[in-house]
């Protein structure tokens, strides 16, 4: 399971990684408002990418633990949600947050 999980982590940083690569020296890096999402993906900070595939590790580890103690289809359908809840928590609080009273 771990080396299945590190691959895929890795798969998901080596286009970054050749990306960035590939990048020339005097490259714009806009502010995240401003990045695009396809375009500009590869420029953002080295850890949001680290946060990013520790958090993919998390939820494959988790997931894969959960199917060894239970095939069930209810194990699936709490899984998916609760990682989509979680990962997206950040979202969430900025969107039904109260604005400050000043």
């Amino acid at each position: 399971m771990l080396a299945w999980a590190a691959g895929l982590a890795a798969g998901n940083v080596l286009p970054v990684v050749f990306l960035r690569w590939r990048m020339r020296p005097d490259a714009l890096y806009p502010i995240i408002e401003e990045m695009g999402f396809f375009g500009d993906q590869h420029k953002s900070a080295t850890g949001v990418y680290a946060v990013a595939v520790a958090n993919m590790f998390f939820w494959i580890v988790l997931a894969w633990t959960a199917f060894t103690v239970s095939r069930a289809l209810w194990v699936l359908a709490a899984v998916l949600p609760l990682a989509f809840v979680s990962t997206f928590f950040p979202a969430w609080v900025r969107l039904f947050a109260r604005p400050a009273v000043r």
